[in-house]
């Protein structure tokens, strides 16, 4: 059940970097609605008769890159053990913070030209992958069993016989 969910939320955590993020606006006009892929390739902003490039920010390309990871560990993880569960809540926790830095970084930017910002379902998308992520890999270490072993497997069996 839980590689499921980890797997899920790292297929959503990939969707989302290509949806909209967030919403530039002023005094209530939209300006411009900029995706993950907008933030890390950059963009040019057309606004109020004039353009603006906007520099990307490619490390945001982790992002989609962790999703990949994240859903590879989920399907591996059952295997191999807790080890790679621990491995996922690291990532997550870290493309938490990736997104956290980002979203501080956009307010303060975007405070200075006197505009707001608001989130969208690609961001908001995003952080709910990561704590599905995180969620998934708690609930795939408390699911896993040891491997079984054959060894004393039909000494019940003998023992059944032996009482006859």
């Amino acid at each position: 059940m839980g590689r499921m969910i980890s797997s899920a939320a790292a297929l959503l955590l990939m969707l989302c970097f290509f949806l909209p993020w967030v919403t530039v606006s002023c005094s209530g006009q939209p300006v411009a609605t900029v995706s993950g892929q907008d933030l890390a390739s950059g963009m040019t902003v057309e606004a109020f008769g004039s353009s603006e490039h906007l520099e990307g920010e490619t490390v945001l390309y982790l992002v989609p890159l962790a999703g990949v990871i994240a859903l590879g560990l989920a399907l591996i993880g059952g295997r191999v053990g807790k080890g790679l569960s621990i491995a996922q809540i690291i990532l997550a926790v870290l493309v938490s913070l990736l997104l956290f830095l980002t979203w501080n970084n956009m307010q303060s930017q975007i405070r200075q030209y006197n505009l707001d910002v608001s989130l969208k379902i690609g961001f908001l998308g995003s952080i709910l992958a990561v704590l599905g992520i995180i969620a998934g890999a708690v609930l795939s270490m408390s699911d896993t069993s040891p491997p079984k072993s054959f060894e004393g497997a039909y000494d019940d069996i003998e023992s059944s016989w032996d009482d006859w």
